[in-house]
């Protein structure tokens, strides 16, 4: 009976043992797989502290470009409009004082045109030469005012070609920098764009590296289930085995001494207890 308690206890021992060598297993896994989990958490928060500087960045340097465009477009405003002021007030300038040379001059003013003398009228037949000078000087006076204000228009129109030359050459260079701009944005975005799957291809990893760990993890807790299952099942199987053994024993010892008067000297029952079980076995 000592000898069977003797092995009752030690394999509970044994069990113990193995159950205490798979929690400290469990508690090493279950400590690597936090470390693990702490190193990507902190892959992510930089990654994302990364994304958050990139895209400030962007921000200021496309808001620095409107500012600049906005200037541009509004010195390009001023610029036209100076010049389509300059070009009316020339304008203005030459037609008003054309205005004021024909009004002084011959076929001005009815009120200030001096009268022209008839034949019929002795009294003024004298001043018909002196009249006939003046006439001629208005119209020589005349020619050459109109000759001052066709020149004056094509200064006027030379400048107003020059401006709209200018305006165009300017024109032409914000064409040239929106192609630039439309460029230099075909740029950022493909560049994103590729950040951007960069970054899913990120998380995409980082997914598939969960589900494996957690099909590990299933695996682990599966086993972990069978091992218990299995210990339970040995326990029993040994427990139940453990009294047929120690029934067996009684039962044979009590008909050897009651019916053939056999004794046993110590240790020696249970060798021959043992041969009668495996034979009956």
């Amino acid at each position: 009976m000592d000898n069977n308690s003797d092995i009752i206890i030690s394999q509970e021992e044994d069990n113990q043992e193995d159950r205490d060598t798979q929690v400290s297993q469990d508690q090493k896994e279950e400590k690597r797989y936090e470390i693990e989990e702490e190193e990507e958490e902190d892959e992510d928060e930089e990654y994302e502290e990364e994304e958050e500087e990139e895209e400030e960045e962007e921000e200021e340097e496309e808001e620095e470009e409107e500012e600049e465009e906005e200037e541009e477009e509004e010195e390009e405003e001023e610029d036209e409009d100076e010049d389509d002021n300059n070009f009316i007030q020339y304008i203005k300038e030459a037609k008003s004082n054309s205005n004021n040379k024909t009004n002084n001059g011959y076929g001005g003013n009815s009120h200030t045109k001096s009268p022209i003398p008839t034949s019929n009228d002795p009294k003024k037949r004298k001043f018909d030469n002196f009249e006939s000078k003046d006439e001629e000087k208005e119209i020589e006076d005349e020619k050459i005012n109109i000759s001052s204000f066709s020149e004056r228009e094509n200064q006027l129109l030379n400048r107003f070609i020059k401006s709209e030359k200018e305006r165009s050459a300017e024109l032409q260079i914000t064409k040239d920098q929106l192609n630039g701009s439309i460029h230099k944005n075909k740029i950022e975005y493909e560049k994103n764009l590729t950040q951007l799957e960069k970054r899913i291809s990120f998380f995409e990893q980082k997914i598939l590296k969960k589900n494996n760990k957690i099909e590990k993890l299933k695996t682990i807790i599966q086993e972990k289930e069978n091992f218990i299952l299995d210990i339970q099942k040995n326990q029993n199987k040994s427990i139940i085995e453990q009294i047929r053994s120690m029934e067996y024993l009684a039962m044979i010892k009590k008909i050897l001494s009651e019916h053939h008067n056999y004794s046993f000297e110590e240790g020696e029952e249970h060798i021959i207890i043992e041969s009668l079980m495996n034979q009956i076995k």
